[in-house]
């Protein structure tokens, strides 16, 4: 599975890399990573609200104004891609070996409205792989070290 995923913005090619890394720094400015996929959710579905419904059955009007009240506001696309992408950049360079210099700022100069969609796709392209399970798979007489400690216990 490649780990990178390119943008080209300008004539440059981004190298897009959903590590650790730039999850910690993408919850880190939106709170949690799941407002960014929030973005491309595209709002509550008919049995999230069902959900949601019930779970304010049992509430107070109090509890609900509170609950509320510290719900953040929703993020629209153009408000994260800038950051998004310059932060997946950014972790594509290191990941490279090079010098980490794409900004936020860079972005959102150099970026197009044209490449709104390419954007979009690539930084979507990025994080399914950053989340795509690799399975490992074992060579002739190579010890599986997990079956051996499940084993001995």
């Amino acid at each position: 599975m490649q780990k990178i995923t390119y943008c080209v913005i300008d004539d440059t090619p981004l190298p897009l890399l959903f590590s650790l890394g730039a999850e910690m720094q993408i919850a880190q400015r939106l709170g949690s990573v799941d407002r960014l996929f929030d973005v491309f959710s595209g709002g509550e579905t008919d049995a999230e609200r069902e959900i949601r419904l019930e779970i304010e059955k049992g509430m107070t009007p109090e509890q609900i104004a509170a609950r509320d009240a510290e719900a953040c506001e929703p993020l629209d696309l153009l408000s994260v891609l800038p950051f998004t992408i310059a932060t997946l950049a950014r972790q594509g360079q290191l990941y490279q070996g090079e010098q980490a210099s794409i900004t936020e700022d860079w972005v959102a100069l150099h970026a197009r409205p044209a490449d709104i969609e390419p954007m979009t796709l690539a930084l979507l392209k990025a994080i399914e792989a950053g989340l795509a399970m690799q399975h490992h798979t074992q060579a002739d007489g190579e010890e599986d070290m997990v079956k051996a400690a499940l084993e001995k216990n």
